[in-house]
Parts: C-alpha cells; sequence; structure tokens
C-alpha cells in the first residue's frame, strides 16, 4: 500500500504531498525528513527503515518520493512512479517552479492514478484524456490569478510613470536652479577693455562690481586696433546677453504655464460641487458553462465649494451592501441613497476626497453585453460561431480574437479587420441590439482552446454597479453640480 506520494526540492522542502491513508502531517514531515537525510547514501532507487519503504526518483531539481509499506510490491511501485513521472512530463515541467505553477495538474495526476493508497489500473493516454475535462475550481483560480496579473502590472506601470515623473521634475528643477545661479553671475555690468600699451601694468581685480581703470600716460597702438577689441567683446557680450535673455523668457513662459494650470485648478469649482466616480470591472465568461465571474472595485470622490452645504442622491439601484462608508457618513441616510455627512462634518472643499468606496464580487451579474461561442474542429481546420446580444447601451464595441491561420468569413454582423489579431468590429449598440458572426479558420493541428481569450473591448457611460449621484441638493433646492466618470472595463471570454 502506497501512504503518501510527495515532490520534493533537494534542500528537503516538500513542494507537494498527497496522502492516501489517514496519517498525522507531523508523520509525513518527519519522514521526508528521514528520506532527505539518508537518499544521498543511497545508491539504489529504494530502501527500507522502520515500518516504510522508500521508492525514489532525481529528475532535474526535485525529487519524487513513494512511502509505502513494506509488503507493498516494490516492481508494481516502480511501475507506478514511472507512470506518474511520464504523465508529469506531458503536462509540465518536472522542476521545482514547474511543480509549484502546475500544482492542479500534480495533484490531479496523482488522484488518478492512486484511491485511498491502491494503485488504480489506468494508463498515461487515460489520464491525459481525464486531465482534458474542465474543473470548476481551477477556471476560478486561474481567472483570479490573472486578474492579479493585470493589476499588479497595472501598478507596476502607474508607480513607474510617476517615478519618471518625478526624475524629469528634479532634472528641470535642477537646470532651472543652475540657470538662476548663472544669471546672478552674468548679469555684472561689462567690463571695460583696457588699451594695450607699452607701459601697462596689470591692476589686481577687487571682489566689487565696479572696475577701475589704472590712468595710462602713453598709449601705443599695436596690430589690433582698440575698435576691433572691443567690437570682438562687444558681439560676445551681446551673444551672452541674446542667451540669457532666451533662458529667461522660458523659465517666464513655463511659470506661465504652471499659473495657467492653477488657474485652471480654481476654475474647476464654478460650479457648486464636482463629484467623480471611478470604477474598474474584471468580468470573465466561460465559452462552455458561460459561467461569469464578475469583480468590480470604485471609488466615489465629492468636494463642494467655498460656504456650500450639500447632500447627495445615488442612483435609486446600486451594489449598497457591497460599499464601504467614510466615518463620517452618516450609515442611516446612505441606506436610503443619500450621501450626507453625520452631524457636524463637513464635505471637503475644493479638492474632491473619497466618501464611498466598493469592491463587488459575483458569479452571477446582468453584463452590459453578453456572449455566446461555438468554437469547433473541421476537416481542414476550426470554425468559430458567436452572437451577442446588448442589455445596456454601449460605444466603440470591438472584439479581439487570436489571429491562427488564414480565415474565410462565412457571415457578419459589423466589420472585420485582421492584424495580428481579427477585430470584431459591432460598433455602437442599444438595449436589446444583436448580431453575429461565423468564420471558418484553415489550417493543420488547430485547437479550439487557441482561439482564447477572446477580449472585448467598449466604453460606457455609467457604473456597473449603479453607484453614481443623480441630483446635489442644498439648502433644500437642487444645485448644478460637474460628474466625471471614469471607468476601466476588461472583459475575457475564456474556454
Amino acid at each position: 500500500m502506497i501512504q503518501s506520494i510527495g515532490v520534493l526540492s533537494r534542500s528537503g522542502k516538500i513542494l507537494v504531498s498527497r496522502q492516501n491513508v489517514s496519517i498525522a502531517r507531523t508523520r509525513v514531515e518527519g519522514l521526508y525528513a528521514t528520506f532527505i537525510r539518508m537518499c544521498n547514501t543511497i545508491s539504489n532507487s529504494s530502501f527500507e527503515t522502520d515500518g516504510v519503504r522508500f521508492v525514489f526518483r532525481l529528475c532535474e531539481d526535485v525529487y519524487i518520493v513513494l512511502i509505502t509499506t513494506l509488503s507493498s510490491n516494490v516492481i508494481e511501485d516502480t511501475e507506478i512512479m514511472n507512470a506518474i513521472i511520464a504523465s508529469f512530463q506531458q503536462k509540465l515541467t518536472i522542476t521545482s517552479k514547474g511543480i509549484t505553477q502546475g500544482m492542479f495538474e500534480v495533484l490531479f495526476i496523482l488522484d488518478e492514478f492512486l484511491q485511498w493508497g491502491f494503485v488504480e489500473k489506468i494508463s498515461v493516454s487515460n489520464v491525459r484524456t481525464n486531465l482534458a475535462m474542465r474543473s470548476k475550481d481551477e477556471e476560478m483560480y486561474l481567472q483570479q490569478l490573472e486578474i492579479k496579473k493585470a493589476e499588479a502590472a497595472r501598478i507596476a506601470k502607474q508607480k513607474a510613470e510617476e517615478i519618471r515623473e518625478e526624475k524629469e521634475l528634479k532634472e528641470k528643477l535642477a537646470i532651472l536652479q543652475g540657470l538662476q545661479t548663472d544669471n546672478f553671475f552674468d548679469q555684472s555690468p561689462n567690463k571695460t577693455p583696457l588699451p594695450l600699451s607699452a607701459d601697462y601694468i596689470p591692476v589686481k581685480e577687487t571682489p566689487s562690481p565696479i572696475l577701475e581703470k589704472k590712468p595710462v600716460k602713453k598709449s601705443v597702438k599695436t596690430g589690433h586696433s582698440k575698435g576691433g577689441l572691443q567690437l570682438g567683446k562687444k558681439k560676445q557680450a551681446e551673444t551672452i546677453i541674446e542667451e540669457i535673455k532666451k533662458e529667461q523668457e522660458e523659465n517666464t513662459s513655463s511659470n506661465a504655464v504652471v499659473s495657467d494650470q492653477i488657474k485652471e485648478e480654481k476654475k474647476l469649482m464654478v460650479s457648486n460641487a464636482i463629484v467623480k466616480v471611478s470604477e474598474e470591472s474584471h468580468i470573465t465568461v466561460s465559452a462552455e458553462t458561460s459561467a461569469v465571474n464578475v469583480v468590480l472595485n470604485g471609488t466615489l470622490a465629492i468636494a463642494v465649494a467655498e460656504g456650500v452645504e450639500a447632500e447627495m442622491k445615488l442612483a435609486p439601484i446600486g451594489v449598497v451592501a457591497k460599499a464601504q462608508m467614510h466615518p463620517h457618513v452618516d450609515p442611516k441616510a446612505f441606506v436610503d441613497r443619500i450621501l450626507k455627512l453625520k452631524e457636524g462634518k463637513k464635505l471637503a472643499v475644493n479638492t474632491p476626497a473619497v466618501y464611498v468606496k466598493w469592491n463587488y464580487k459575483a458569479e452571477e451579474f446582468s453584463l452590459p453585453i453578453t456572449f455566446t461561442c461555438w468554437p469547433a474542429e473541421a476537416q481542414n481546420g476550426l470554425t468559430l460561431s458567436m452572437s451577442y446580444e446588448a442589455t445596456q447601451e454601449l460605444k466603440g464595441v470591438v472584439v479581439e480574437i487570436p489571429n491562427l491561420a488564414p480565415i474565410t468569413v462565412v457571415s457578419i454582423d459589423g466589420s472585420l479587420e485582421v492584424t495580428d489579431k481579427i477585430q470584431w468590429i459591432i460598433g455602437d449598440v442599444n438595449v436589446g441590439s444583436n448580431g453575429s458572426l461565423e468564420i471558418e479558420i484553415s489550417g493543420e493541428g488547430l485547437e479550439t482552446s487557441k482561439l482564447f481569450p477572446i477580449c472585448v473591448e467598449y466604453l460606457h457611460e455609467h457604473t456597473l454597479t449603479g453607484n453614481e449621484v443623480v441630483e446635489v441638493i442644498s439648502n433644500g433646492q437642487s444645485i448644478e453640480f460637474e460628474k466625471e466618470v471614469m471607468l476601466n472595463a476588461t472583459y475575457q471570454i475564456i474556454p
């Protein structure tokens, strides 16, 4: 009987371990620690200790280890070891990194071969067929992993942009300070050149900005005339002065730009209030099961002008249960879709502050546009049929499909552009709009899984949660306000 099977690094770290009988964790860890201490001294692929036998194989930088009873058939154990390694090689790279990244595949393979410590009579090809079946847990894990990767990439890009802007600002400030220092020293009065004479005595300059000429009794002209020397100096001085003026004009213009930006920011509060709504949506839809996974993150920021006291009426629909309120927000009023602050608290002035944020996850959600996909293998390639139905008004809807091979359009509602990807351009849609696409892809050895992920892009005027401000009330009367809605949507269709 096989008690446990595990994959260990050379240093003894347990990457994965699957127990087939009831056994304590400390017991398992102790057995693997014993194996690591003794494996380097053993020349065979198996050895025995008190009560158990170890059957192992070194692959790249990991050990694959079977812990069996002493009565277990070592030949059968060796065969099952070879079958497990062969299955691993077909699905992943047998290294520490490959085992860690393919954890689901490792567990599935082990479960196919072993059941309650007894070996299942199954071939490697049967295992490969069984592993091709979809797992909802695995799909959810992969979806969450993709979302985390996209979020990490977005944050890294944002941080890099902030660092670049900060570096450029520092360089500009350093250049500006250098120019101001140069201007300070260059703005001293021009020195009048002394005429060349036979009895010319050099005079030591003092720190005083005014230079005095030492009187000269006689002046004898040399090959260079006095006027010629002064003319050259004049041209050089004029050039320097022109450069300084040009630099000062540039500094003045840059200061003017900053001043204009400040004025523009002040103009933002011409209205009584500003409402900024930001929402990111990550939508993943399974083409096979139509399962939906939606993650929504958003914020609601508000600012009012000086002396304005107001409360906000939110849209009648919205994901209230998932919203997090600022401590100053009145929770009782918020239940009635009214955003106002507690007694004695005031809204932010001029600069918007976040008062509501939400993080919503759901597997059932009314999408703004739904797609159905029907990929199929044909005799000389693949066929793909897609259809859509819009439940909300959207603009600029575009569907991007991986470009695998030459295609033939059978039918289409909209237009098609083929570059490195196949772009199905649907355009603007209204509530109830629908359409379809059918294409044939010619090529050998193509798989339907290579058609995914299919990405959908669109522009939306409203948040998916419905968390928006529809009216601002001050002293019992409705007042005008500015509203900015910033939406970032990621919509993917997976196999």
